[in-house]
């Protein structure tokens, strides 16, 4: 990685967050970076993220990789394009979330406390059954098998669960609908959100540029939102 593909990226460190958190951690294969852009693979999750000015340069590099099951793209002629060859099943513009701060999130919104905990192997069955419409099986085992997917539980009942995605950001928050609007959302966020802070991490989201809840909830924690938008494509 070159000095000037950091400063490109580090010139909207916001919007970049999930690309510079990947180089971070050194599970990003890198297919192109040079001062005009930079697109790698993430060797955990699969995901390629390109970010690159040119439009001709960006649609060659990703024609010669070849079908990309799931790529997160910065420009939105690129993924327009990506998506009309691909017919990839998922399109969706996101607003790209961080929260900066290394302040730990406190908060008190629950009548009721949760326990929270990183769920086990012998969580798995109910976990996958509980996101079961979400996603498939393999990808919920995973990520209880690498202690990123946690679960809120009342008299030790699941009440909802929270994780971090095979690429590194924050995700899969779903409560169950009769414990919604009690507050178990924001405290399964501010407990990821703290864990990350832990294990000395910048924690991050992309969400769906009109999920005004997820958007909301956020910026109550203290994360800041980008004002661009980015793509993900995913089949």
């Amino acid at each position: 990685m070159t000095a000037q593909t950091l400063s490109y990226l580090e010139q909207d460190s916001l919007l970049y967050m999930a690309v510079i958190a990947l180089i971070k951690r050194d599970t990003a294969k890198i297919i192109y970076a040079a001062a005009d852009g930079v697109f790698i693979k993430d060797s955990v999750s699969g995901v390629y993220m390109l970010a690159l000015d040119d439009f001709d340069k960006a649609v060659y590099l990703a024609d010669n990789e070849g079908r990309l099951a799931h790529v997160c793209v910065y420009r939105r002629d690129v993924a327009e394009y990506l998506h009309k060859i691909h017919q990839h099943s998922k399109f969706a513009e996101n607003v790209q979330a961080a929260y900066l701060k290394r302040v730990k999130v406190h908060t008190a919104t629950c009548v009721r406390q949760a326990n929270v905990r990183v769920l086990c192997g012998n969580d798995a069955d109910m976990a996958i059954e509980f996101f079961a419409n979400s996603y498939p099986a393999d990808y919920i085992t995973f990520l209880i098998e690498n202690s990123v997917l946690f679960g809120g539980f009342l008299d030790e009942k699941l009440c909802g669960c929270i994780g971090i995605h095979a690429e590194g950001s924050m995700g899969l928050l779903k409560v169950c609908e009769n414990n919604r609007r009690q507050g178990f959302g924001t405290q399964l966020a501010a407990k990821m959100v703290n864990t990350l802070l832990d294990r000395g991490q910048t924690p991050f989201a992309q969400i769906e540029y009109d999920n005004m809840a997820s958007i909301a909830l956020c910026r109550r924690l203290g994360f800041e939102i980008s004002d661009k938008t980015l793509y993900r494509l995913i089949d």
